[in-house]
């Protein structure tokens, strides 16, 4: 069935009367600024794209790009003529003062983006999510959740599919929900609807000038919204719970420890805000209890959190502590209401497919950003059906009982660590790729204490079970995984499936890059889960 809307979008009208005849550069010839000089060429732009790479590298795009009457500046110095636009369009990767930009500013340009432009003609509700970690995984659970509510959605940004393609058959009733970098956020005027940061740590400090910028442009997601916006933090990363104060609208808090007096927390937090005396100001917190997933909405007219505030935390907590589950406070039935104050169980730990404590956390930011539109059912049905991103400790398949993952997206040993801690037993794990001057030392007692067998396949491979023996051998012990070293992946899978047993988990984390066999990590996640399809 085909979505059909008869909803006509002023904001593209007037932009399209604004954009007409204006010089416009675009700068980067890349995944979103392919689909933007379309849009802008549609609109009676007169486009001139930008990229340092030749013409060769960019024939793939060129050729898309030839029924658009455009010109060209490509190569070593291609920034030398950015002279004269009316406007600029930068991809995210480039800061936005380098010299030529600021220069054409003071000319009178506007410098602006693809996902600027779309936040400023999407007439759909808009969720955010950024953060250092867990983006991907919980703007698509945001999507997978408001589809199973019955909504009408997109899913963009960072993710890798630009919105702006989509926005004229966007109408107010549909949900867009979109990842945002730093690197996108940096000049944002204009905030989401719904704004998640799931975490912050440092990073991208080589792009960035420090690390105050940095945490400058995540606050952008959420800094511009008014009253009737929505925040969710992380309660438990000290970074995005010193934001809560800065939240103009409706701030939600999620968090997987609940430790302390959490609802007295909310509640300091909602007057830190200003918000208690306000209608918009319903504040919300999501959290886990023991296997319990509780979503607590707070009554804005009496100020408080149903079920956990004043010293109910504490009597959660302590049947938390001993196993008992929730004491008091909170209906346990799914299906609640989330329109209503109070606290309800909203889904299970044990509901969710994907495995690892960071997961849980993904879902919790989720839930925070969707729960006021959908019921306990829709988050249910996710929770039960999504197997993971792609790529990203995605489930995939059993097979005699064994499990098989794909985790093609760790590329380097910091992110097959992470993968080996997100499961409660010992794995066998297939890792080994391309080398790009990594420490993999650290690597090796991780292997040593959650893998069951190691098969090894790349050119990595001698480095990874170097960092498993000398780790042993620091140790003073025998090795306690067997190696099985492999040519291809046909035969680390055949060599997977040998030795696993019903009850195993398989998981591909290569701890390295892709570029020895493959054109990049999804080409060699596509191979792999292909093989493994492919048993009998």
């Amino acid at each position: 069935m085909v979505y059909m809307s008869n909803y006509t979008n002023s904001r593209i009208r007037d932009f399209a009367r604004e954009i007409n005849g204006k010089r416009v550069a675009v700068i980067g010839i890349a995944v979103s600024n392919t689909p933007l000089i379309e849009f802008l060429y549609k609109h009676g732009a007169q486009v001139t794209a930008f990229d340092r790479a030749g013409a060769d590298a960019l024939a793939d795009r060129i050729e898309r790009l030839r029924p658009c009457n455009i010109e060209y500046r490509l190569g070593p110095g291609y920034l030398d003529r950015l002279k004269g636009f009316d406007r600029i369009y930068r991809t995210p990767v480039i800061r936005p003062d380098i010299p030529e930009f600021v220069m054409e500013q003071g000319r009178g340009a506007v410098i602006s983006s693809e996902m600027e432009l779309f936040l400023d003609l999407c007439p759909a509700t808009v969720f955010g999510v950024t953060g250092s970690d867990g983006k991907t995984t919980t703007t698509t659970l945001i999507y997978e959740m408001l589809k199973a509510g019955g909504y009408n959605c997109y899913l963009g940004g960072n993710i890798g599919r630009p919105l702006i393609s989509d926005v004229e058959a966007m109408s107010p009733d549909d949900m867009a929900v979109v990842e945002l970098s730093s690197f996108q956020l940096m000049t944002m005027k204009k905030s989401v609807d719904i704004a998640v940061i799931t975490n912050i740590s440092p990073n991208h400090l080589d792009v960035h000038k420090s690390y105050g910028e940095y945490m400058d442009a995540k606050k952008n997601i959420f800094m511009h919204q008014g009253q009737d916006g929505v925040c969710v933090l992380n309660y438990d990363n000290k970074e995005t719970r010193s934001l809560c104060a800065g939240a103009p609208g409706r701030l939600v808090l999620f968090s997987v420890e609940c430790c302390g007096d959490f609802g007295e927390d909310i509640n300091n937090a909602a007057d830190a805000n200003h918000i208690a005396d306000t209608n918009h100001g319903a504040i919300g917190a999501v959290y886990a209890m023991g296997d319990d997933i509780i979503y607590n909405k707070r009554d804005a007219e009496h100020g408080t959190m149903h079920g956990v505030a004043h010293g109910a935390t504490r009597n959660m907590m302590r049947g938390m502590e001993h196993g008992s589950g929730p004491s008091a406070g909170y209906n346990t039935a799914h299906g609640t209401e989330p329109g209503e104050p109070g606290a309800a169980k909203v889904t299970s730990i044990s509901d969710i497919r994907i495995p690892g404590r960071h997961n849980v956390e993904n879902y919790l930011a989720a839930i925070g950003a969707v729960y006021p539109y959908v019921g306990a059912d829709a988050i249910l049905a996710t929770a039960r059906s999504f197997n993971g991103v792609e790529h990203r400790q995605e489930y995939f398949r059993t097979l005699d009982g064994a499990r098989y993952f794909n985790d093609s997206i760790a590329s380097s040993p910091t992110r097959t660590i992470a993968c080996l801690n997100t499961f409660d037993q010992k794995i066998i794990l297939i890792a080994g790729g391309k080398d790009k001057d990594l420490d993999y030392a650290p690597l090796g007692r991780h292997i040593a204490e959650k893998a069951k067998l190691l098969i090894l396949c790349g050119q990595t491979a001698p480095l990874i079970k170097e960092s498993l023996l000398r780790h042993c051998e620091t140790q003073g012990v025998p090795c306690p995984v067997p190696i099985v070293e492999c040519d291809s992946y046909e035969e680390a899978v055949a060599a997977a499936r040998k030795n696993a047993v019903t009850g195993d988990i398989v998981v591909l984390s290569p701890a390295s890059t892709s570029f020895d066999r493959f054109r990049n990590f999804e080409e060699r996640g596509r191979v792999f889960k292909a093989l493994v399809n492919a048993l009998k």
